[in-house]
């Protein structure tokens, strides 16, 4: 099972991906606005976030 997270805020929306044990899967974030949201699929993340459960 895969968990996706979605906080949007005035200029920037960002959504996080988590896998089953809960492990940074992929990640995104865009412009708030029409442009900013069609850019491609969730990327796979480059660092691990330090919000990433053990």
């Amino acid at each position: 099972m895969i968990t996706i997270g979605v906080d949007a805020h005035k200029g920037v929306d960002v959504a996080l991906a988590l896998d089953e044990p809960g492990q940074e899967f992929r990640q995104w974030q865009g412009l708030n606005n029409a442009g900013g949201r069609r850019h491609g699929p969730l990327s796979p993340p480059s660092v691990p976030s330090s919000n990433t459960r053990q």
